[in-house]
């Protein structure tokens, strides 16, 4: 997405398609799962969003980005 939207927005644009896509997985699992508690629920998303961001800096800091950089794919103000 860079080529063609620059790298300002190929980020954001990309992050919103994979919430997006995530959304709709969401939508289409959960009734299979069943109804449960809404805590339950909140602690899944929870666990999730924590899990995802540690694999995020893990990966990152593997591949030589300093935490710096790291920090800035989550700035969402466009400069």
């Amino acid at each position: 997405m860079t080529p063609w939207l620059g790298e300002n927005y190929a980020q954001p644009v990309s992050g919103i398609i994979l919430c997006l896509l995530i959304f709709i997985v969401s939508l289409v699992f959960i009734p299979r799962i069943g109804k449960g508690e809404q805590k339950i629920y909140c602690k899944i998303g929870i666990l999730w969003i924590a899990l995802t961001l540690v694999f995020e800096t893990i990966l990152g800091l593997a591949m030589g980005n300093s935490f710096g950089e790291l920090l800035k794919a989550y700035d969402i103000a466009l400069s």
